[in-house]
């Protein structure tokens, strides 16, 4: 690729990506109103393509149709939130103020460490986007007794009906200075009632180093 585009340095002046495998990303919680929300949240459209979702009698987001989002938010210490560079088997990524599903508590964790990239400069404060070398593969989320594998990356691959896509806004390099934006969909496979739906998600964050 090199011998292509000339010399590494011309290469890497016209392309600066950075990484963040280390730190972690504190959830923003997700709006009980808006179509879609901002802040953090999932939905299950319909497998059928029809434009049909599950309905969670838990949700606490209203609209049309109604509690077809969950809203997520964060915990009560700072310590929960998604870790960067490690895997998280026990939880804590998301509070327990996130709305239940069907009246049930659930839970997001890792099973592999989160990677993301960015196109830029880590100590720019515009919007860099989300570039390849991102993975959230190792997501999962436990719910009822099972685990539900939600992982994503940012090229396509096995469930992935939405790659990762992202972004980045503000200085990475001070501690919450930056928000960082992640979108995927993924299918549902797993047996527990849910086949029939793909799990659609957002989160949104402040990054500390």
């Amino acid at each position: 690729m090199l011998a292509l585009l000339g010399s590494a340095a011309f290469t890497t002046a016209a392309r600066a990506d950075f990484t963040l495998n280390s730190g972690k990303i504190t959830i923003t919680a997700g709006s009980t109103t808006g179509t879609p929300p901002t802040g953090s949240w999932v939905t299950l459209p319909s497998d059928d393509g029809g434009g049909a979702y599950f309905t969670n009698p838990s949700s606490t987001w209203t609209g049309t149709p109604d509690k077809i989002f969950t809203v997520i938010r964060p915990g009560a210490t700072t310590a929960t939130g998604l870790t960067l560079g490690a895997a998280q088997p026990s939880g804590g990524i998301i509070g327990s103020g996130t709305d239940a599903f069907n009246g049930l508590p659930w839970t997001l964790v890792t099973v592999s460490a989160p990677v993301l990239t960015f196109g830029g400069n880590d100590n720019s404060a515009g919007t860099r986007p989300l570039t390849t070398g991102s993975d959230l593969s190792g997501l999962r989320v436990v719910y009822n007794g099972t685990t539900y594998t939600v992982g994503t990356g940012f090229e396509p691959g096995p469930h992935r009906l939405q790659p990762l896509r992202g972004e980045v806004v503000g200085n990475t390099t001070t501690n919450g200075a930056a928000t960082i934006t992640l979108g995927w969909t993924t299918d549902l496979t797993e047996p527990g009632g849910f086949g029939t739906f793909r799990a659609q998600f957002q989160l949104v964050g402040t990054y500390d180093r």
